[in-house]
């Protein structure tokens, strides 16, 4: 179905069709991707965020929403309580679509990595190695996306993690050296809203073009954003 949208320059499958973003938290990757593949199939997008809403009046999130399904056919929902999406479910008049919390949950750039990933790579009939660098720990991007490459038996993983960023004991490399052997090198940046002391150095882990130079011609980079220091501008 992605490769059907993506290829056709035109599509108007969502003409007439309103589709407010709900966002009660600043992420622009998610407001971009949604807005964008709206207004690519021909349909509207209403942007609102909690900033511009009434709640700084002391509306109620849920009184918020359902005004914004009074004008839309699909909704947009990314909110920062785990639960809030699954218990405003049931009352929810329209479609309603997890844009992703912020505590574990963020299916869509998972989807969006893994149809990257497919886009490159048959990984259903050949073997891929990935390697992922950065915040193994709290990175929810990472942790969605390996539950999905894990449904593959042809995908191996391992990780790179920042000091004090460790998810796991398993697959855990110190360096860059067999970096020529990955198909797929997923760079994150150092959460530093996690930590008290954010002054963690990740110098040692910044992809360099030294680095890159090394890597498989055929391998590609990815990166959930948004980008600090860890991929040299």
């Amino acid at each position: 179905y992605a490769n059907k949208y993506v290829t056709e320059k035109d599509n108007d499958v969502f003409k007439g069709i309103t589709m407010p973003n709900c966002l009660f938290v600043p992420t622009t990757r998610n407001a971009l991707s949604f807005d964008y593949a709206m207004k690519k199939m021909g349909g509207e997008v209403i942007n609102l965020n909690k900033t511009s809403s009434s709640t700084i009046k002391g509306e109620s999130d849920e009184d918020f929403l359902k005004k914004m399904e009074q004008c839309a056919n699909i909704l947009i929902l990314y909110h920062p309580c785990n639960d809030f999406l699954y218990k405003y479910a049931p009352y929810c008049k329209t479609v309603l679509i997890n844009g992703g919390n912020s505590g574990d949950e963020d299916h869509t750039q998972a989807l969006v990595d893994l149809y990257t990933i497919r886009k490159y790579f048959n990984y259903e009939t050949t073997e891929i190695n990935i390697l992922f660098v950065g915040d193994i720990k709290h990175c929810q991007t990472i942790h969605m996306l390996v539950d999905l490459l894990k449904k593959y038996d042809n995908i191996s993983i391992d990780y790179y993690p920042y000091f004090g960023c460790e998810y796991s004991p398993e697959n855990n490399v110190t360096s860059y050296e067999d970096i020529h052997k990955y198909d797929v090198v997923y760079m994150t940046r150092i959460e530093k809203e996690q930590f008290e002391n954010n002054n963690i150095s990740i110098e040692p882990y910044i992809l360099n073009a030294s680095i890159v130079s090394k890597m498989k011609k055929t391998s590609i980079i990815l990166h959930p954003l948004p980008c600090n220091e860890e991929l040299h501008v």
